[in-house]
């Protein structure tokens, strides 16, 4: 039987790459205590890989490369809604 976990991902600026059981189920992003969280259901046991985040501006340019892939997972409102990211998960190409 196996059991699942939620854990949180701090995504700052300086740090887009996390490693991540593998098959982890992205539940929910958010602000918390003035940082963006991304919360990921995991199983601890699986061998962790490398999951790619990134964190977009309003007005940022996002840069599509042919075959390049993106996951949305959604926005984040910081110092009281006058900054608004947009976090997505790099898929690769």
């Amino acid at each position: 039987m196996s059991t699942r976990q939620i854990w949180k991902y701090v995504i700052k600026t300086n740090k887009l790459i996390h490693k991540v059981p593998a098959n982890g189920k992205v539940l929910h992003v958010d602000e918390q205590f003035g940082e963006i969280c991304v919360w990921i259901e995991v199983d601890p046991d699986e061998i962790k890989e490398e999951r790619h985040f990134e964190v977009y501006g309003t007005g940022h340019l996002i840069k599509y490369d042919i075959g390049t892939d993106r996951n949305y997972l959604g926005s984040v409102k910081l110092e009281n809604g006058a900054l608004i990211f947009h976090i997505y998960e790099y898929l690769g190409v």
